[in-house]
């Protein structure tokens, strides 16, 4: 339980998230020296925490940290002028938020937790299939690594099963099948999000940078110029979108952290009172 040495990666450092001669910064020097701060300020948060005494404590560093990866790959997109693809990650980040709020009002840090062994044995069966090496298999290492997750997978499979029925024509049920759900929860990113009171934000946040991530004619008409039967293709880097995606992703991120200080009842620091949400829970 206790947190481990090792030293940063210079990934993290924060002098390496911006080139502040990108014509991006000189524009919003306002809004990406605002998220800096919020990041170096959030990162003192993750400082103070020496062990965890729960499943949710834990779920919740887990969240925060991948929070982290992703708030900094968004400020370094945003800074090399590629919005939409920063885009796609604010949905990322949007969805750590709803889960690590999700996990902890219902209590659920043992939930999701537990649910690495579910997909551990997913991968293990995965790779099983394409494995060519015999010997590698059958080597005594794999074999206990394979027990292993055999082991915890039965142990905790049916806090995760449920059953699959089928409706026929003549409305008799039929044909029961218990099934592993695909995620930890049970449930879709949208039926969380209600239930924590930000379904608002889910309408706005994912449909928005949707046209990007599914492959949307309507988003990737914006690399043509010329219209017409235009075939200029064009993907310089904008400045477009670039405001609004830093603001939303400085709020979301500053929400994950107050989640992530409160599950350890930490003080909130002044600078993230602001984006503290007193939603309620929606119906």
């Amino acid at each position: 339980m206790n947190k481990s040495n090792r030293s940063p990666h210079p990934y993290y450092k924060p002098e390496n998230f911006y080139d502040t001669k990108n014509i991006a910064y000189s524009e919003f020097k306002l809004e990406f020296d605002r998220a800096l701060q919020i990041f170096i300020e959030s990162d003192k948060l993750k400082e103070k925490i020496k062990k965890y005494f729960n499943n949710e404590q834990y779920a919740s560093m887990l969240i925060f940290a991948a929070s982290q990866n992703l708030f900094i790959s968004i400020l370094k997109l945003c800074n090399e002028g590629i919005a939409d693809v920063a885009g796609i990650l604010l949905r990322s980040l949007f969805e750590d938020y709803v889960q690590i709020k999700y996990i902890k009002k219902k209590k659920l840090g043992s939930l999701f937790i537990n649910f690495l062994w579910i997909s551990l044995k997913r991968e293990l069966d995965r790779s099983e299939m394409h494995i060519s090496n015999t010997q590698f298999v059958e080597g005594s290492a794999y074999q206990a690594n394979k027990a292993l997750i055999n082991e915890q997978y039965i142990k905790y499979k049916d806090d995760y099963t449920k059953k699959n029925r089928k409706w026929n024509k003549v409305r008799t049920w039929f044909n029961p099948k218990e099934i592993i759900q695909y995620n930890w929860s049970g449930k879709n990113l949208l039926k969380m999000a209600k239930n924590v009171g930000e379904r608002a934000s889910y309408n706005t946040i994912m449909p928005f940078h949707s046209k990007f991530v599914h492959c949307d004619p309507y988003g990737l008409m914006g690399f043509l110029k010329g219209g017409g039967n235009s075939t200029i293709i064009e993907n310089s880097a904008s400045t477009e979108g670039i405001e609004l995606t830093l603001n939303v992703s400085i709020e979301i991120y500053s929400r994950i952290a107050i989640e992530m200080a409160s599950s350890f009842d930490m003080p909130i620091p002044d600078l993230f009172r602001q984006f503290i949400s007193h939603k309620q829970t929606d119906n």
